[in-house]
């Protein structure tokens, strides 16, 4: 699993430059308590099959793909209650949303943990991407949305993304890490009409580039 820290992309062994091994939900939940922020309204995107990784996922949904003997949205959840989130909302298909909320409320429960979740169901079939998905919240919030995919794992506080979203008053604000390239990948075959975006920064004032 890749783990996105403050310091950048790793391969599921360090964080921060600390030797972790195997990653321990519970150390998630432990970490110093954050200060809540407020007027975001958190959505998990869990709604991805998991296409480059069928072998794993060909009978689950790719956020119950586990990561440590656990299952891998866990770990975004498990972020934002230590972000004193008490209400969230999970974007997911239909197919998959009883395998989801069933693990998701026995954590909680088995936690003693109290958190709302809201989850927001698209069709099978459909092709939408993730502001087609977030249009559906449209009707449930007027709040600025803070948008996490359900395979982040990561200890950057959200309080400082927040800050600076704040500071410059901007429309997004994104939080982005070099990208893992696992060794030999060079060496893999591409599909020739394999179409992608590419996301940087300006080296000069820091604007997000699409």
């Amino acid at each position: 699993a890749v783990v996105s820290t403050q310091s950048g992309h790793y391969a599921g062994v360090k964080i921060d430059g600390e030797e972790v091994g195997m990653i321990n939900t519970s150390n998630i939940l432990r970490l110093r308590s954050r200060k809540r922020c407020p007027e975001y309204t958190a959505v998990i995107m869990a709604a991805g099959y998991g296409s480059q990784m069928f072998e794993l996922a060909n009978d689950m949904p790719k956020c119950m793909i586990p990561v440590a003997n656990v299952p891998m949205i866990w770990y975004p959840v498990s972020f934002l209650i230590n972000h004193k989130f008490e209400e969230i909302y999970i974007v997911v298909r239909e197919s998959g949303k009883d395998r989801i909320e069933h693990f998701l409320t026995t954590e909680l429960r088995k936690r003693n943990l109290d958190l709302n979740i809201d989850y927001v169901c698209i069709e099978d079939e459909s092709d939408f991407g993730t502001a087609d998905s977030l249009r559906l919240l449209a009707p449930k919030t007027k709040s600025d949305l803070l948008v996490i995919s359900s395979d982040l794992i990561t200890r950057v506080s959200l309080n400082d993304l927040a800050n600076v979203h704040r500071a410059n008053n901007a429309a997004i604000t994104a939080l982005i890490a070099p990208r893992y390239t696992p060794p030999n990948s060079e060496n893999r075959k591409r599909n020739k009409k394999d179409d992608r975006d590419f996301i940087g920064l300006d080296p000069g004032d820091d604007r997000m580039l699409f």
